[in-house]
């Protein structure tokens, strides 16, 4: 049996993998899941962020941009090297967040 924590998240995957980027309103890629649920490419995300460096929140809810992470699932498998790449990426869009 799932615990609460398991079943939690499982109902946010599914939220907010719709599979559509809100900025680019392409199909996700190398999509990101932000603390408040949304999910984004992680290059829409990074341009966001560096275009709009006054504003640290999501840009669909503007919630503060914390806790990113790559989502990772059958349809998304990284090598260890854009792993690595990508946690560069998310250091640089999450630093300066309130």
């Amino acid at each position: 049996m799932d615990t609460v924590k398991e079943l939690k998240e499982q109902i946010i995957n599914m939220k907010i993998y719709n599979k559509d980027c809100p900025i680019c309103f392409n199909l996700l890629t190398m999509p990101i899941r932000s603390k408040c649920g949304h999910a984004y490419c992680l290059d829409c995300l990074y341009t966001f962020r560096n275009k709009n460096s006054w504003n640290y929140s999501c840009p669909y809810c503007r919630a503060p941009l914390k806790k990113l992470q790559l989502i990772e699932n059958e349809d998304n498998k990284y090598s260890d090297l854009t792993k690595e790449m990508v946690k560069r990426k998310l250091k640089l869009i999450s630093e300066n967040t309130v």
